[in-house]
């Protein structure tokens, strides 16, 4: 096992391209209170279709509202569906929604290995925020937000032991269709396990994120080795604005292991920063190439660490 970690960065205040402008401030999510509709509570029977026992339909929340788990769900759907909002616990198409987990735990209960997820935002969406609570075992993300959704936040939240990914941030281009003004805030992401051939373990993955601030966050023991798959602590590929302030991305393991891995295809990472953060006892396992870092960093300019 062949490992190397880069602490360097951590002590050296690195900028390349210094004439770029990394802004600090971040965004901050706000929600009308007034247009919300209800506070609903949301239990076991919200998931069972009509004369079933078994938690198999999916939540929809499909107008503005608060809603607070007063259960703790084991969701057992077996769709094979890969539409948006196909496969999922919980899905939500509807601006101005709290997802209140009320110290409970959402968990994917059967051997469904299709990629399945926890809680799933549909395209588009602004002012949405999930809170509270623990999202296991889901095959594909613990939460899911698709392109375009703007002002999501995510805090005091555990995920843990999902497939691909705890968060997914997936924004598609910069023209538009980033997701955009995001909070992550005290949120613990480990365990994540990738799916052998399919998807490396990664834990927080944003692409194509714009104006995004995570704050007071870990990162960690994402795990790719029995899927013969890399495991990342965090994934940034085409990101603008991108802070992350007193985190953590430690012991991650994979055929290649990475704490923070920071790159770009066609227009690169930029104007990110790293304050207060820390990355160490990330090892690869590859026999051949497997290698550990802290933070890695490809097709990037104006980063701060």
């Amino acid at each position: 096992m062949l490992k190397k970690q880069f602490f360097l960065l951590l002590s050296l205040p690195c900028i390349s391209h210094a004439s770029s402008d990394i802004r600090h401030s971040h965004p901050s999510p706000t929600h009308d209170i007034a247009s919300f509709h209800y506070m609903l509570p949301i239990s076991k029977t919200d998931f069972r279709n009509v004369g079933d026992t078994s938690l198999l339909k999916t939540f929809t929340q499909t107008t503005p509202g608060s809603s607070t788990f007063v259960d703790t769900v084991g969701f057992q759907g077996t769709s094979t569906s890969s539409a948006i909002g196909g496969n999922c616990a919980l899905f939500i198409q509807s601006d101005n929604v709290i997802i209140d987990l009320g110290g409970k735990t959402l968990y994917q209960n059967n051997s469904n290995n299709n990629a399945m997820y926890g809680i799933e935002i549909s395209a588009g969406q602004k002012n949405v925020t999930i809170k509270n609570g623990s999202i296991v075992g889901f095959t594909g993300a613990g939460i899911y937000v698709h392109a375009g959704c703007d002002n999501i936040r995510i805090q005091n939240v555990a995920i843990s032991k999902c497939g691909r990914q705890g968060i997914y941030l997936q924004g598609t281009t910069v023209d538009g269709t980033e997701v955009t003004n995001c909070i992550i805030d005290n949120v613990i992401i480990s365990r994540t396990t990738g799916i052998s051939t399919v998807a490396n373990a990664v834990g927080l993955q944003l692409d194509y994120c714009q104006n995004i601030f995570v704050q007071n966050s870990v990162f960690c023991h994402s795990d790719g080795r029995a899927a013969n798959k890399d495991g990342i602590g965090v994934l940034i590929q085409n990101g603008i604005d991108v802070i992350f302030d007193h985190c953590d991305a430690s012991t991650n393991k994979g055929m290649n292991a990475y704490g923070f891995q920071i790159t770009g295809t066609d227009t690169g990472t930029s104007a990110c920063a790293f304050t207060n953060c820390t990355a160490q006892n990330n090892s690869g396992s590859n026999s051949v190439s497997g290698t550990g870092y802290g933070f890695y960093s490809s097709i990037v300019s104006s980063c701060l660490w």
